[in-house]
């Protein structure tokens, strides 16, 4: 296994950090203080305003697929599209995340201080592709937000 310093962590997650890679982020915590193993799919990452932007992947797809607010606000990847997708996964856009980037790039480039973030592979452009079309066509994605992720890709 080669050791990599924090310093050359950080540039490669500046190479690696491009909109449809995808990440598995050790213990995501969420709004109501809960943690959980996640991948997530980033849209958008701008370094000069220090804005990423994100989705984060569930395989609870019948519970997604139930609530009707949630029609035409998702992506479901059939299993195996991916290496690490290897059950039918859905992308809610409607839950779109935004953190800053250097928080994202610390997360990477130090894992023992602030937990594991570890880029995974790229999502398959068929995927990314109705990604950019769901965000597109989204009710709950504000103007700017939209505007940012839409830009990216």
């Amino acid at each position: 296994m080669i050791d990599f310093s924090s310093k050359e962590l950080a540039k490669l997650f500046d190479r690696v950090a491009v909109p449809g890679a995808i990440f598995f982020c050790e213990n995501f915590i969420f709004e109501d203080g809960t943690t959980k193993n996640k991948y997530l799919i980033l849209l958008s990452i701008d370094s000069t305003t220090d804005i990423a932007d994100y989705l984060l992947a569930t395989s609870q797809v019948t519970k997604v697929r139930s609530i009707s607010i949630l029609t035409g606000e998702c992506v479901f990847i059939p299993p195996g599209s991916t290496r690490c997708f290897t059950l039918e996964t859905a992308l809610v856009v409607k839950d779109l995340h935004t953190r800053s980037v250097s928080h994202l790039r610390n997360r990477f480039s130090h894992p023992s201080t602030y937990g594991r973030l570890e880029y995974v592979e790229m999502s398959p452009p068929d995927v990314l592709s109705r990604l950019f079309d769901a965000v597109r066509n989204s009710r709950f994605i504000a103007g700017e937000a939209k505007a940012r992720i839409l830009r990216s890709g």
